[in-house]
Order: structure tokens, then C-alpha cells, then sequence
């Protein structure tokens, strides 16, 4: 089980996912060859690896609570994943949506913002446990 910081792009911006994760310096979402086969439009949703690669729970402090409001984020990823979100801003007509959920739990709450304010959450660290960020 690991935290998972998951991207969705608007349906308009999913066809160009893999060049903006490019972008983003991040993995492109896995198209699975039945999907192709069956002509099925990309979906535009993707994974933001921790600093380590893989899932997200290198971003986490030893500290890190599952049960807590926030998630306490190591400050050098935080510092990255501001940039991140803001790249990936930058080349979305639509935005996206942003969660870091820990594996198995979901999203409690919706919270529309824009990416600065997300960023800001990222490096001040305050990005919430259950939320799902809409990102304008």
C-alpha cells in the first residue's frame, strides 16, 4: 500500500496526456493494447511517481499519517511537485483534477482552485489526505 498522487486531464486534453506528461518530465499514462484494439478514446489519467520512482510514498516524512487532515511531505519533493502541477497547468487547455490518496481510500470532498494555490498547498505543505483538487 503506498500514496498515490493521481492526474486527471479533461476529456479535451486527454488525446495530448502523453506529451504533457512529457512536459512534466513524468511517465505517460499506460495505454492498454485492448483499449487501441477497440478504438477507446485515451483516458488522460496518470500516476505523479515519488522522487524515488514508483508510487508516492517517498514524498511522505517518517511521520506521515494516513488518519491526519494533510500529509507531511518531505520539503524537496514538495518543492518539485509545485513545479510539477504548475508545468502541467501550463500545457492543459481544460485543467485537471489532483488527488494524493493513500491506496484503497477515496476522495471525501471536491475543493476547486487554481494551480497557484495548489502549488502553494504543495510547498507549504498542505496538500489534504481525502481531497480531490479541481484545478482551473
Amino acid at each position: 500500500m503506498c500514496l498515490i498522487l493521481t492526474v486527471r486531464l479533461d476529456k479535451a486534453d486527454a488525446p495530448n496526456a502523453a506529451t504533457i506528461c512529457e512536459a512534466a518530465g513524468i511517465p505517460p499514462p499506460r495505454t492498454g493494447r485492448l483499449a487501441i484494439l477497440l478504438g477507446r478514446p485515451p483516458r488522460g489519467e496518470f500516476v505523479i511517481p515519488g522522487p524515488e520512482g514508483g508510487g508516492g510514498c517517498s514524498f511522505l516524512t517518517d511521520q506521515a499519517d494516513w488518519n491526519a487532515p494533510t500529509w507531511d511531505m518531505l520539503p524537496s519533493p514538495r518543492a518539485a511537485l509545485a513545479e510539477t502541477l504548475r508545468t502541467l497547468r501550463r500545457h492543459t487547455t481544460h485543467g485537471f483534477s489532483f488527488e494524493a490518496i493513500w491506496t484503497g481510500d477515496s476522495p471525501v470532498e471536491d475543493r476547486v482552485l487554481s494551480v497557484e494555490a495548489l502549488a502553494s498547498l504543495a510547498e507549504q505543505n498542505g496538500i489534504a489526505t481525502r481531497i480531490r483538487y479541481l484545478v482551473e
